[in-house]
């Protein structure tokens, strides 16, 4: 692990930039360990995984910058500074928006996109976000009490009778600490979205791998549907819920990035 100097704070990274190297980035309250775990040991191409503000181990400086846009500006900081040649970005849920943004605000830096279970579209505060934001507002007004001020509320009930995987990893995020940095995150990252229009994104003309999955009420696979259709020549790949089996899913998502990758590649050759 470095630490990566960005303005006043400093953020946890992972990896080393050569000439073939992708940037991949977690989500919503995860670390690095996630993109990376799920990344292919088949491929020439090398990961960086960065942690954004308030997340792992890296410094969580004023919660205004807690913003996708933000948080966009500090993965572009990171490339600019160390990036020998345009990089695959990608992403897992926020993550994925990052990339997203990257991908139309800044293309030069660009030379592949990854989208991994995307949880927004072009929109702010997308509906299946909610219980991110309910979350993060319980913890915020009464961390003692958030975990049962929330078991007795109607999205409990809701998801613990369609979605109760979602519904445990929901349960998790009032064990983070510390609170505050938590339900910060989750309150305004939730209330949040990418900053771009379909026009934009209908324009993204690098290669790019939608990967969605089903029963996933925060990361929708019609979402994820959208952008292969709205994004010219994406391609999309449905692999295993991680909700269903973890260990499928990170082998699952190994695999298929592994093709993109390795496909790049050889189009390099």
């Amino acid at each position: 692990m470095n630490m990566f100097n960005c303005g006043d704070i400093k953020l946890a990274t992972y990896g080393d930039f050569d000439s073939n190297t992708m940037v991949f980035q977690h989500g919503l309250c995860d670390t690095a360990d996630f993109p990376i775990e799920a990344f292919p040991k088949d491929t020439e191409t090398n990961i960086v995984a960065m942690e954004f503000r308030g997340h792992g181990a890296s410094e969580a400086g004023s919660p205004e910058h807690f913003t996708i846009a933000q948080f966009t500006d500090d993965v572009i900081n990171l490339i600019e500074t160390n990036a020998v040649e345009p990089v695959v970005i990608g992403g897992i849920s926020m993550g994925s928006a990052v990339a997203l943004r990257i991908a139309v605000k800044r293309p030069d830096l660009v030379r592949a996109v990854v989208l991994g279970r995307p949880a927004w579209l072009m929109s702010q505060a997308p509906s299946n976000l909610t219980p991110l934001a309910i979350v993060g507002r319980l913890l915020a007004e009464n961390p003692k009490e958030a975990r049962t001020n929330f078991k007795a509320s109607q999205i409990y009930t809701m998801l613990s009778e369609y979605f109760p995987h979602n519904l445990q990893a929901l349960l998790d995020l009032f064990t983070l600490e510390p609170h505050n940095v938590t339900a910060a995150l989750l309150e305004r990252i939730s209330l949040d979205g990418p900053g771009v229009t379909i026009e934009e994104v209908s324009s993204i003309k690098m290669p790019t791998l939608v990967v969605g999955t089903e029963n996933d009420i925060i990361h929708p696979l019609d979402y994820a549907r959208a952008f292969s259709k709205i994004i010219p020549g994406a391609k999309l790949s449905v692999i295993t819920p991680k909700f269903d089996d973890v260990d499928r899913y990170r082998q699952d998502f190994r695999n298929v990035l592994s093709d993109f990758l390795n496909g790049l590649n050889q189009d390099t050759v």
